[in-house]
């Protein structure tokens, strides 16, 4: 089992800081696969896409990214917010 995670942070003046944290689950592949991404993205495999992140594009990887459910958070938390 594995992880990529984002973390947004915010610190208002005066305030406790507030974090969110994005996270998708995967494993660590055994080979590499797919040329798109960088870093981690062709070793980090996603079963309930049967590919890893270098073989997603961009695009696809953004519709359930731990970027993206961290600044989901965020802006649910900012938007509700006085």
């Amino acid at each position: 089992m594995a992880e990529f995670r984002s973390v947004i942070g915010y610190c208002a003046p005066n305030s406790e800081p507030k974090i969110f944290l994005g996270k998708v689950k995967g494993e660590i592949a055994v080979e590499e696969k797919g040329d798109l991404g960088f870093a981690f993205d062709p070793i980090f495999y996603v079963p309930s896409e049967d590919k890893t992140f270098g073989e997603l594009t961009t695009d696809e990887k953004n519709q359930f990214s731990h970027r993206k459910n961290s600044l989901e958070k965020f802006i649910k938390w900012y938007s509700s917010k006085d």
